[in-house]
């Protein structure tokens, strides 16, 4: 039902938001972000992500927005404003926000829109006030798909803008992590599990670089938890979720708790790390993985080790 709903969401917002009406837009109110969204994903179209850019890495994070709102994880005020205390919403930022005002500052992105500033050093909207370290990974992005913007589709290149985007992310994660720990004291100690795992999954996606696309993205969205985790919660069953739901949250609560153990953690990503350097194993976990969001029927973490134990 999630997925319908985030589907007709999607080709309405689509039909119309070509149309940039306003060169001031405000982050904060969902639906301007959402815009910024289909702005950068508009501006960002090269031939490798195909006529209808559905193949654009930023079609995925679009729809994990939505998600985020429809589940209250953006703490929307007055049906229109997503809450600066969201941590869901800061973290959003910077997957969000950041890449727009990179790309907007090489000139990819016109004509310039100013951006609403909420006056949160945390929360830049110009390139110039924004740290370098976050930047830079997103400026490599932009410029190596202005490099190959009519080039035909090839996966060696699609692996190459992946990879880039990914370094994006991770580095907007890793620095929004550290920023908005802060924001983590509005959840309950359940959602926090949940939050933070969610984090360290996308920390194991990175390292297969796997495509965040539309076509990619939108089947995990039936898997997601419908609504934030609360502590009356009882893992690993959770009151209104489905079998595949559960299996899901239950997954990444274990990615979290996997991580408490920094030993154990950086043992399983150096593996993971190891064996994706053969690129017939980072398609077959990639697959797994795609296989799993989909039809879940263990954790991820004991799918994960039992094909790294076993040469994939």
């Amino acid at each position: 039902m999630l997925n319908k709903i985030i589907l007709i969401f999607f080709l309405i917002n689509n039909i119309f938001s070509i149309v940039v009406s306003s060169t001031k837009l405000n982050p904060w109110v969902f639906e301007e972000r959402i815009k910024l969204y289909d702005i950068l994903i508009n501006s960002t179209k090269v031939e490798i992500f195909g006529d209808d850019n559905l193949n654009n890495c930023f079609q995925g994070f679009k729809i994990q927005l939505e998600w985020q709102k429809t589940t209250g994880r953006s703490m929307i005020i007055d049906n229109s404003n997503i809450s600066v205390n969201s941590w869901w919403g800061s973290m959003n930022y910077y997957e969000s926000i950041i890449p727009f005002i990179s790309a907007m500052n090489l000139g990819i992105i016109q004509p310039p829109i100013e951006l609403v500033n909420i006056g949160d050093d945390r929360f830049c909207t110009d390139y110039s006030e924004c740290d370098k370290e976050l930047m830079e990974p997103w400026d490599l992005y932009f410029q190596f798909l202005i490099k190959i913007k009519d080039e035909k589709y090839s996966y060696s290149i699609q692996q190459q803008i992946l990879k880039y985007n990914w370094d994006g992310h991770m580095k907007s994660l890793s620095i929004g992590l550290k920023l908005f720990n802060d924001k983590l004291n509005y959840l309950s100690k359940n959602e926090i599990k949940f939050s933070t795992g969610f984090v360290h999954f996308v920390d194991i996606i990175s390292l297969i670089n796997f495509n965040t696309n539309y076509s990619q993205i939108l089947p995990i969205f039936d898997s997601l938890p419908p609504r934030m985790l609360t502590n009356s919660d009882h893992p690993p069953f959770f009151k209104g979720f489905t079998r595949t739901q559960n299996f899901y949250t239950v997954s990444v609560l274990s990615i979290n708790e996997l991580h408490e153990n920094q030993i154990l953690w950086n043992y399983f990503l150096n593996l993971l790390k190891t064996k994706t350097e053969n690129e017939k194993c980072r398609d077959f976990i990639n697959q797994e993985i795609i296989n799993f969001t989909k039809y879940p029927e263990s954790t991820l973490v004991k799918l994960l080790l039992k094909l790294l134990l076993n040469n994939c």
